[in-house]
């Protein structure tokens, strides 16, 4: 009973931290100005990528820890290029990896989950 009191403990916090970055975004999204296309490019570049180091990020973990997996998909993020990004885009992404970096916590105290 333990573990599913954990586990849903953890897909609480999860779907309340989706909620929040979706309310974020949308609100960023009324204050952007036109995008030009340097600025689209990055923002497919960046998204590129990171769908790449999440299909990285999904698979690691059944060979090494959650928290070890998820500090490998923040590294990553941080090593990507933002510079013609819009400011808007890229405030949105620093949530994004903040929010999963405040997962380690959680992962950290159940190691076993993923």
């Amino acid at each position: 009973m333990k573990r599913n009191t954990s586990f849903y403990t953890f897909l609480l916090i999860f779907l309340s931290a989706l909620t929040c970055n979706c309310a974020y975004g949308q609100q960023i999204g009324k204050n952007d100005k036109t995008v030009t296309s340097f600025e689209k490019e990055c923002m497919k570049q960046i998204i590129r990528s990171d769908d790449s180091l999440g299909k990285i990020r999904n698979h690691s973990c059944e060979q090494i820890t959650l928290s070890l997996t998820i500090q490998h998909y923040v590294n990553g993020i941080e090593l990507l290029n933002f510079e013609n990004c819009p400011a808007g885009f890229t405030n949105a992404f620093e949530m994004h990896q903040k929010a999963w970096t405040g997962m380690l916590k959680l992962t950290d105290k159940y190691p076993g989950m993923r």
